[in-house]
């Protein structure tokens, strides 16, 4: 990350601009200040309307109507749910981590967003997996593999996966702390 140190900011123990004697000029470190400070904080904020938005529109129209419940849609809505989980916390938390000197939301923050982030990407990443697996016997084997997928059968799949990846990345929770 970066530290501002009067009138040069440094990054992982390298300094980026400053005065003579820090290799830059005040110009860069104005530069590292706006994007830090300014830029990367309201980026992440649009962001996460964005995503919020975006998101909570699917799950709404998913859930709202009994006809749109289909094996496909359950698949995009556990999409669209972690989704939500992760623009919630993560951009915020992220945005708030770069505008700030130092972690100042407490160990339980730090750890929930390391653990959101790892939790939602693999929840994701095998949610997409099984899009694939169902696509593939859809396609391939037809009406043999109907009795496979069904709403029912794609539910508990859906909630294997966020069982496991819950479990799975506990570590996480661990591995992390503020100093």
């Amino acid at each position: 990350m970066y530290q501002w140190l009067g009138r040069y900011y440094v990054v992982n123990g390298s300094q980026l601009g400053g005065g003579d004697e820090a290799g830059g000029s005040v110009a860069d470190g104005w530069f590292y200040f706006v994007l830090f400070k300014i830029v990367v904080p309201a980026l992440f904020s649009i962001i996460s309307v964005t995503g919020v938005t975006g998101n909570a529109l699917v799950v709404y129209v998913i859930l709202s109507k009994r006809q749109m419940r289909t094996v496909t849609n359950l698949l995009l809505l556990n999409l669209a749910f972690a989704d939500l989980c992760f623009v919630i916390v993560i951009p915020p938390f992220t945005a708030y981590e770069y505008s700030t000197e130092s972690w100042q939301l407490g160990r339980f923050a730090c750890r929930l967003m390391h653990y959101l982030i790892n939790v939602t990407a693999y929840v994701t990443v095998y949610t997409l997996v099984l899009v694939s697996a169902v696509r593939y016997m859809t396609v391939v084997h037809g009406v043999r593999t109907a009795a496979l997928r069904t709403t029912t059968n794609v539910s508990v799949m859906i909630g294997a996966i966020w069982i496991i990846m819950i479990v799975v990345n506990i570590p996480i929770w661990t591995a992390y702390d503020v100093r």
